[in-house]
């Protein structure tokens, strides 16, 4: 770890910080890459925020481009505002993907379904970038 010494503060002193990454969702039926998650890294939360209206039922999922619903399992996201999100009930998942994607990064894919012609939403990933082990800190 490093200190700069003239401020009295040490890179083990620093807490892991949550970042997020934000991508627009269009009205056609189809998967779009919404993030990339460094390795390492832990999801703290799927957020989707409706813009406009769905002129049709739509539903969305997210997972990692292999898995549809790896993350998100299938929620409907049709009308106008914050959309609850619940993780994938596999205990497998949870204590693994959730909590460490891994020893590299993972590409985060939201796919939706549905006939709607109109609408729009914004998906937000957040995350805890920590090293490429998991692990949460400088090691001294």
């Amino acid at each position: 770890y490093q200190c700069d010494w003239s401020s009295d503060v040490c890179s083990s002193d620093l807490g892991n910080v949550v970042l997020s990454q934000t991508t627009a969702i269009p009205a056609a039926a189809g998967a779009t890459t919404v993030a990339v998650i460094p390795a390492g890294s832990q999801i703290v939360d799927i957020q989707v925020n409706t813009t406009t209206v769905f002129n049709a039922a739509t539903t969305l999922q997210v997972g990692d481009g292999t898995t549809t619903a790896k993350f998100v399992t299938s929620t409907t996201i049709t009308s106008v505002g914050n959309i609850t999100t619940a993780f994938a009930a596999s205990p497998t998942l949870v204590s693994t993907a959730i909590a460490n994607i891994g020893t590299s990064d993972v590409k985060l894919v939201a796919t939706t379904s549905g006939s709607a012609a109109t609408g729009a939403a914004v998906i937000t990933v957040l995350y805890i970038q920590k090293n490429n082990d998991g692990s949460e800190g400088p090691t001294p």
